[in-house]
């Protein structure tokens, strides 16, 4: 991994005994073939006309480890039951994924990783076009690199609880040294500087002058073509679905609008139109959706 996000871990954990292989791995960085792909998602833009587009900001070469502070979009956590996870950072997570590839990153040198198993399954669904993006918890990354890392770190709440998963170093020094030449962290600086290990990641990343405000509404500043294969109610679906309380009637209608979608052209707008009078198995739907 290069310096930069060698720092991490170096100072927060191993008290500088950490060294770069050779000088090439320590100043080695992204480079991004075709920064202008990134125009594309500009073409419907909502918020990035006209401002600084943050993609692109955190896309810049010279960008090696930053924290993104998702306090100002803002990202709040959400949970079910005893699952917890981030829609809007998850849709963050997203982005930043089109964002590389659009710029001509190859798909299999990326990794997304959260400590939350249901931030990861969201983060699948969004981008299960891209399944040689690799996506998994801490636990499952450790022996696994890539050139490019997004952490989620999911914990943002009024009640500044960071949860127990993210008070073990352990998983997050695997998260943070997965990376070889550029790491963006998704997290709340509010509820992560609660925590005295945390607040001395959020400190050291403010005194590097590594951390990014992102703009408000973040998440809505850009058009995503991928996303034009869903919609707004499959997508809760898709939420729903990580925590294991979707519907029954809310899998049937996904699956409605997805036939729409596939057929494209066809005039097909509901279950009753693509299925006739013949009976079909509730199984089969499901696995349309």
């Amino acid at each position: 991994m290069c310096k930069e996000i060698m720092t991490l871990s170096n100072e927060l954990i191993y008290k500088g005994m950490l060294k770069c292989g050779n000088e090439q791995v320590a100043n080695k960085k992204l480079e991004i073939p075709n920064i202008k792909g990134l125009d594309r998602l500009h073409s419907q833009s909502k918020t990035c006309t006209g401002s600084p587009c943050w993609i692109r900001d955190l896309l810049s070469e010279n960008v090696k480890a930053c924290f993104v502070n998702t306090d100002t979009v803002p990202a709040r956590e959400e949970r079910r039951g005893d699952r917890i996870n981030n829609p809007v950072e998850a849709e963050l997570a997203f982005q930043l994924v089109e964002g590389l590839i659009t710029t001509g990153i190859d798909p299999s040198s990326i990794g997304v990783i959260s400590v939350y198993r249901s931030q990861i399954k969201i983060i699948q669904n969004l981008l299960r076009s891209r399944p040689t993006v690799e996506m998994h918890t801490a636990d499952k990354f450790q022996g696994r690199d890539k050139e490019v890392v997004i952490i989620s770190l999911v914990r943002s709440n009024d009640d500044q609880n960071v949860g127990e998963l993210l008070r073990d170093w352990r998983r997050i020094n695997v998260a943070f040294t997965r990376a070889k030449t550029k790491l963006i962290i998704l997290g709340s600086k509010t509820t992560l500087s609660t925590n005295e290990l945390l607040a001395s990641f959020v400190g050291l990343m403010e005194r590097k002058k590594w951390v990014y405000d992102l703009p408000a509404e973040a998440q809505a500043g850009h058009f995503m073509p991928i996303l034009q294969t869903q919609s707004q109610s499959q997508r809760q679906e898709s939420r729903e679905g990580a925590s294991g309380d979707a519907s029954e009637g809310a899998s049937e209608v996904g699956a409605a609008k997805l036939v729409k979608v596939i057929n494209g052209k066809k005039n097909i707008t509901s279950r009753a139109d693509f299925l006739g009078n013949r009976p079909i198995l509730r199984d089969v739907v499901n696995e349309m959706v």
